[in-house]
């Protein structure tokens, strides 16, 4: 019973709480260092980064700032004091050589009245033509089929775009005005999915 209790030797003392308590709060401490700080401290490493950037931004804004404005008005005057020495050098050749001699080419040679055409009804029909022409309710539809959103979503995506009352018929109002090339819809249809 005495033995190892009154001898000098404390190992296995020194063992049994160094195993027991100490390494116990060593990996206490460890594993919620893994689970906690070391997200966090990588987090910060992104903020970190954004301050920066923000900062460098910054000071080039206070170093640069005023230089680029001054370069900027100096640019826009100098694009302006070639206007005024044009118009200064029509008004003299007006004033020495009269108005129709001055303006001889542009009297004889009118230019042509630009087309004016009516502006367009904005009425259900043309709303959706205009969307099935440019794409939107295609997008829409692959949109809603291949994602994976709520019901309240996929009824704000529905109310988003107009629709036609017959889907993928001839245009019947693109075709009325210039500025839209109304073509067969089928040959609009871009779908990266298609075939696979």
């Amino acid at each position: 019973m005495g033995g190892v209790n009154f001898t000098r030797n404390r190992a296995w003392w020194h063992t049994a709480v160094w195993d027991e308590y100490g390494q116990r709060h060593q990996y206490l401490a460890l594993f919620p260092t893994f689970a906690f700080m070391i997200p966090m401290y990588w987090y910060g490493s992104f903020v970190n980064r954004e301050l920066e950037q923000n900062f460098a931004a910054k000071m080039y804004q206070l170093d640069y700032e005023n230089r680029r404005n001054r370069l900027t008005h100096n640019l826009i005057m100098e694009h302006f004091e070639t206007h005024v020495e044009k118009i200064q050098n029509l008004l003299d050749e007006v004033k020495e050589n009269g108005f129709e001699k001055a303006f001889e080419y542009e009297i004889r040679n009118p230019l042509d009245d630009p087309i004016k055409e009516a502006l367009p009804v904005y009425d259900e029909e043309l709303l959706g033509e205009i969307s099935e022409y440019t794409g939107l309710t295609h997008v829409m539809d692959n949109l809603m089929d291949r994602g994976n959103f709520p019901y309240w979503m996929r009824e704000m995506f529905a109310k988003s775009v107009t629709r036609r009352k017959t889907p993928h018929a001839p245009y019947k109002y693109l075709s009325q005005f210039s500025y839209f090339h109304a073509v067969d819809p089928e040959l609009t249809k871009i779908d990266p999915y298609e075939g696979k």
